[in-house]
């Protein structure tokens, strides 16, 4: 059966987190913490962002128990999880809306792609769900630039099969703008304050962050 693993994958990493709670609430805290500092609403944290919870996602299911967990490599062809050779997208959205979602880019791609790797979804004020090709089949639509799925059809799935959908309080982006930074910040300021030899690297700039 295709996918098979996949959903296995899925059905391990939900019943660890129900198991083990201290896990669930950390995963969940880390993601409050990354939407409110790197607010989404600034356009430089959007990959940011979204690349965190992949790596975050990675650890909460080694954490749980899987084994062989490995996230996003570094070139654009890596998926964003895999687990014993099986490939899972991540999609996340925190805005809590019911916007649709972009399973894959294509601008400047090849016009007839298709959605082919089983995904998992972190939904805002809804929690975490699991879909692929079978499950929802012939409801992707096709743009100009993407791969989009609605979200009714998603919700849809997980209502009829809930086995496909973890309830939970992933985190809405947060609406306090004094926690908001950018990542271009983080980075250059940790570039600055960089040492060498026990030395400050960069002495005069790094009195003037």
């Amino acid at each position: 059966m295709p996918f098979d693993g996949e959903r296995r994958v899925f059905t391990r990493l939900i019943t660890g987190l129900c198991k083990q709670p201290a896990v669930l609430d950390e995963f969940l805290t880390t993601l409050g913490i990354l939407i409110s500092e790197y607010d989404t609403s600034i356009r430089e944290n959007r990959f940011i962002a979204g690349g965190a919870t992949e790596r975050i996602l990675a650890a909460t299911m080694r954490a749980v128990g899987i084994p062989n967990v490995v996230s996003r490599g570094l070139e654009p062809s890596d998926e964003d999880i895999v687990v014993d050779g099986l490939p899972i997208s991540v999609k996340s959205s925190f805005t809590g809306k019911k916007d649709a979602i972009r399973l894959v880019n294509t601008l400047g791609q090849q016009l007839n792609q298709k959605w082919k790797i089983p995904t998992i979804f972190i939904l805002a004020d809804h929690g975490i769900g699991y879909a692929d090709p079978v499950l929802l089949s012939n409801v992707v639509q096709t743009t100009r630039d993407a791969l989009i799925l609605r979200r009714q059809p998603l919700d849809e799935l997980h209502i009829r099969e809930p086995k496909w959908f973890f309830a939970c309080a992933i985190p809405l982006k947060g609406r306090d703008s004094s926690q908001r930074r950018a990542v271009s910040e983080t980075v250059a300021t940790e570039l600055m304050r960089r040492t060498w030899q026990g030395k400050p690297r960069f002495p005069n700039l790094s009195r003037h962050l």
